[in-house]
């Protein structure tokens, strides 16, 4: 899954961090029924992406935007005050760092080994 973060316009001070499968699909449903235009600032696909998001809203929880459902759709309890993003792109950066880390000691490890067994 994707984890994403996005800003809306003319309502920059909203933030939302969210998941979705399809990111594009996702993001484009979000837009319709929110008001203005939500913009991608960032997506990382993550393995972890669920579990992820679900800390960054805890660890946001003090910056819930509490915003009104009828107005903002179904993404309105994952928006957040603009500071949100001081936290959330960081934090999402180093999650796909660590996996990209994971991939590259797991494909290495598995390379080496190859090599060592081949001679």
């Amino acid at each position: 899954q994707y984890i994403y973060v996005l800003i809306n316009f003319p309502y920059f001070w909203v933030v939302k961090v969210g998941i979705g499968g399809n990111k594009e699909k996702r993001i484009r449903s979000i837009d319709k029924e929110a008001p203005g235009k939500d913009i991608c600032l960032m997506s990382a696909r993550l393995h972890f992406a669920y579990g992820l998001e679900q800390s960054i809203h805890l660890m946001l929880a003090p910056l819930n935007y509490r915003a009104d459902p009828k107005k903002w759709g179904s993404g309105h309890t994952e928006r957040f005050w603009l500071p949100a993003l001081l936290l959330a792109i960081p934090v999402i950066l180093f999650a796909w760092v660590l996996q990209l880390a994971v991939y590259i000691f797991v494909i290495g490890g598995l390379f080496w080994l190859a090599l060592k067994y081949m001679q």
